[in-house]
């Protein structure tokens, strides 16, 4: 593990000192390797997902109404309202 760090070290130090266009690929490279990883993680975890708990997907006892207020809550809640609704 220390000698992979090692490694990524010197390869991102050789690249970030070099030309742009270096830098460009590397940028690219990486932005692709996220990518990748992110669809195996999606792909992976589909496997182990079971259908039987999206039934119901809204819960009879607060309906859509509730879902609407609950994504309202954490949105505002996590934004803050004063980013999400600024003065004039």
């Amino acid at each position: 593990l220390l000698t992979a760090g090692i490694g990524c070290l010197l390869l991102l130090g050789d690249t970030k000192g070099g030309k742009v266009k270096e830098s460009g690929v590397t940028t690219t490279a990486f932005a692709a390797l996220k990518l990748y990883l992110l669809l195996f993680l999606i792909a992976a975890g589909s496997m182990h997902v079971d259908v039987a708990n999206y039934r119901p997907l809204i819960p009879p006892q607060f309906g859509a109404g509730g879902v609407l207020g609950g994504a309202a809550s954490a949105f505002f809640g996590y934004v803050g309202f004063d980013e999400a609704w600024p003065r004039r």
